[in-house]
């Protein structure tokens, strides 16, 4: 029976000649037990599809309302829309997007409310689905390695590859920039399948910083923690303090000179190297110096310091000769300097 009429009837101010239309109405509340997600890295809930056996009846209302916990013991109230307790999502055989506000939450409930003017053909729950995303792992940056030198203005990028808890395919983006904040990055690229970069950009003498982030097509990931990149392009300052005496031994010669700095005259040299050599003539070109590799000695230094007088010993010279020198230096990314500027003798 959907509805009811009587007509007429007894109160007890007398008879009564009224028509009554009585409409019978059927309502139920359902909550469904927890839907458990674990997650290790970003869990972001998306909708909730709620299908009702032949679809939902005339006149039949299917809302609901979502809490969610992230120990299955504390839930937070019951909301619908605009994060509302007093709000319901309404179904219509679609599914509803249910917000942000549970994402994180590895637990969530569903409470039901159907209402219909039809009974009893009020539609009966057939199953109710939420979809969420699990955001990739976090990447962890390769190479060039943190404070990493050198004189390529196009190096070449790696990372390791992420995990994805849901297995969907992950591309990276990689983003270069001469600012730590990454508001205007450089370089950036996005749908990188694989796990490397190169880039056909010149980066400048500088400092990079680089980082980058995976995406599962839906989320992205945290961001790699940035790397520090230097590009050092230019060459130590040529050496002008440079003297040479005679030594303590037949055939030896004693060498003194100031080193420059890193990036001209300023800033530590690490790994750096001294080029020296000599001929019987006074060398000051590229071109004497390229003709008098034979015999040429190389000290290598962990810590040149710009300003410090460097000293060495030339032996096994001829004697009654008089020999000119001349010295270079390369810093840690392989930038060699000009010839020094003097080209001391000794006999």
């Amino acid at each position: 029976i959907q509805k009811a009429f009587l007509f007429g009837g007894r109160d007890n101010s007398g008879d009564k000649n009224d028509f009554y239309n009585y409409v019978f109405r059927s309502s139920g509340i359902y909550t469904t037990v927890q839907y458990d997600t674990p997650f290790s890295t970003e869990l972001y809930y998306q909708s909730v599809e709620a299908p009702t056996r032949s679809g939902i009846p005339v006149n039949t209302t299917l809302k609901f309302q979502v809490a969610s916990s992230a120990d299955n013991s504390s839930y937070s109230n019951f909301i619908g829309w605009n994060d509302d307790p007093n709000n319901f999502f309404e179904y219509a055989n679609n599914p509803i997007t249910i917000g942000n506000s549970h994402d994180n939450k590895r637990y969530l409930k569903l409470r039901f409310f159907f209402d219909t003017t039809e009974p009893p053909l009020s539609g009966q729950l057939q199953s109710a689905t939420v979809q969420f995303n699990r955001s990739p792992t976090r990447p962890a940056l390769s190479a060039p390695s943190n404070n990493f030198s050198t004189s390529d203005t196009t190096p070449d990028f790696s990372w390791y590859a992420v995990a994805d808890d849901d297995g969907d395919s992950v591309s990276y983006k990689i983003e270069i920039d001469n600012d730590a904040d990454f508001l205007s990055p450089v370089i950036t690229s996005s749908n990188i399948a694989t796990t490397s970069y190169s880039t056909t950009t010149i980066l400048l003498h500088g400092t990079y910083f680089w980082r980058v982030v995976a995406w599962d097509r839906t989320n992205d990931s945290l961001w790699a923690s940035s790397y520090t990149l230097y590009i050092d392009t230019v060459p130590p300052a040529a050496v002008t303090s440079f003297s040479a005496t005679i030594g303590d031994y037949n055939g030896a010669i004693n060498l003194l000179w100031t080193a420059p700095g890193n990036t001209g005259s300023a800033g530590n040299i690490l790994s750096g190297k001294y080029f020296i050599r000599y001929a019987t003539y006074s060398f000051l070109t590229e071109t004497d110096w390229q003709n008098n590799l034979s015999g040429e000695k190389t000290i290598s230094k962990s810590v040149i310091t710009p300003g410090e007088n460097q000293t060495f010993t030339f032996d096994g010279l001829a004697n009654a000769t008089t020999y000119y020198f001349s010295v270079k230096t390369q810093d840690g990314t392989g930038n060699v300097s000009l010839l020094s500027s003097t080209s001391p003798f000794c006999m």
